[in-house]
């Protein structure tokens, strides 16, 4: 099965006023205070700031590549990014709606990957890096200012005070919409680079575009994560608040892989099952405190090549090209 590749688009979820203020400190014009407010700046009006971009990436790990992006954002969690470089990656689009994410593949033959979007795109990434803060595990410089795309720009350096590779962001600001970021190691050489070479902060967005149905229609596959696999059920069910029961695999088919998602609430389990030619995944997490509530086990629907249903006050989510049968079989497996 392939796995999809993505590229980092600055974008976390709104934060709340009340952890943004604790970014602040009290001494009035320190190089660190002033730092500290252009991280609050890009982390609340950055992120609900909309805008249409053209951004140019470029990683320099075993050689120089470079990819080309539109991306439109529409607020937290609504972003799509559509590739026009290089020519084997033209076409492809990545969708972040909520906190899921698709990625449509055009080559060499169409696919549509979905799965949750990376926690390090959303609320977990923003949160973590507001308790290092607060907490003195990083070091915020201000360290100059630079126009960049024709908007003026602070640039901030964020250090882990115990040395490593730092992130050195260019943010907006008026907007404090992040217009360049690298990644840098000790020795000061640049790893990867993001930079937005045109920006409208005055877009024409329409919403059909944030939607999963503007994606072309493909075989669908989900998105196995990076992460190692914790190795069987009973290694993951002690990471996860609800009772896990794995639906019974169809004849030849086995589990593969069994990897933990999400953050908090919405911790899961997502397994990996195949035949050696076919896969398919079925995602495990708790209902909603007030879906469990109000709603007793819900029969299973299916869209987009998707079926989910309720059992015992779990959300089950299968993803694969698989007959009616098979998936029925499945479904009626955890009842």
């Amino acid at each position: 099965m392939g796995r999809a590749v993505w590229i980092l688009v600055v974008g976390l979820t709104s934060i709340a006023p009340m952890a943004l203020a604790q970014l602040h400190v009290t001494t009035a014009g320190s190089n660190e205070n002033r730092a500290r407010r252009l991280l609050a700046l890009y982390l609340h009006r950055g992120q609900t700031t909309p805008y249409i971009a053209e951004q140019t990436t470029r990683t320099f790990t075993g050689g120089m590549a470079e990819s080309r992006q539109i991306v439109k954002h529409a607020g937290p969690g609504r972003q799509r990014i559509e590739y026009l470089a290089p020519n084997a990656r033209r076409g492809d689009v990545i969708l972040i709606v909520g906190s899921r994410m698709l990625h449509y593949r055009a080559q060499p033959r169409p696919r549509l990957f979905t799965g949750d979007a990376p926690a390090d795109h959303f609320a977990t990434r923003a949160r973590d890096l507001l308790i290092s803060v607060r907490k003195g595990r990083v070091r915020l410089d201000l360290v100059g200012s630079e126009e960049v795309s024709g908007r003026p720009a602070a640039i901030v350096d964020i250090h882990p005070k115990g040395g490593g590779a730092h992130k050195r962001f260019w943010i907006d600001t008026e907007y404090g919409v992040c217009l360049k970021h690298e990644t840098i190691n000790r020795s000061g050489d640049v790893l990867a680079s993001t930079k937005l070479t045109r920006i409208d902060y005055a877009p024409r967005l329409n919403d059909r575009e944030f939607n999963p149905a503007s994606l072309p229609a493909a075989p669908i596959e989900a998105m196995v994560p990076r992460s190692p696999s914790v190795g069987t059920i009973a290694e993951a069910q002690k990471q996860v608040a609800f009772t896990i029961r794995a639906p019974s695999a169809p004849d030849r088919y086995t589990v593969r892989g069994i990897w933990i998602i999400g953050e908090g609430a919405k911790r899961g389990v997502l397994l990996r099952y195949s035949d050696d030619v076919n896969p398919f995944t079925v995602t495990l997490r708790a209902a909603p405190k007030l879906e469990a509530r109000t709603l007793k086990d819900a029969p299973p629907r299916r869209r987009r090549g998707i079926t989910v249903w309720t059992s015992r006050g779990v959300v089950y989510s299968l993803i694969g090209t698989l007959s009616p049968e098979m998936q029925r079989s499945i479904v009626d497996s955890v009842d």
